[in-house]
């Protein structure tokens, strides 16, 4: 039997918790819209409802960037938080 802190894992994926839904297509879903390339995938539900624990089965949490909503005052923000989380330029020479 786990215990406590192996099913309580907040900040990690709980290997113990997560529940496949029988009947939902969701990972088959995600994973065909991954072959595409250059696709903004788009997931959205209730809170605690195990989006981000879905999206990091399937992903991987170490592909992920992770966005606290609180950081995105305008969309050149969104895109300045990924461009340095991925150590890439923001910008070029001619």
């Amino acid at each position: 039997m786990p215990t406590r802190e192996q099913v309580f894992t907040p900040n990690d994926f709980p290997t113990h918790t997560y529940v496949r839904r029988a009947d939902d297509e969701s990972e088959e879903r995600i994973r065909y819209a991954l072959q595409t390339p250059k696709q903004v995938i788009s997931l959205s539900g209730p809170s605690k409802s195990g989006k981000t624990v879905l999206v990091e089965k399937i992903v991987g949490a170490e592909k992920l960037v992770k966005i606290p909503g609180s950081v995105v005052k305008k969309g050149e923000d969104f895109w300045n938080y990924i461009l340095d989380a991925l150590a890439a330029p923001s910008s070029h020479a001619r």
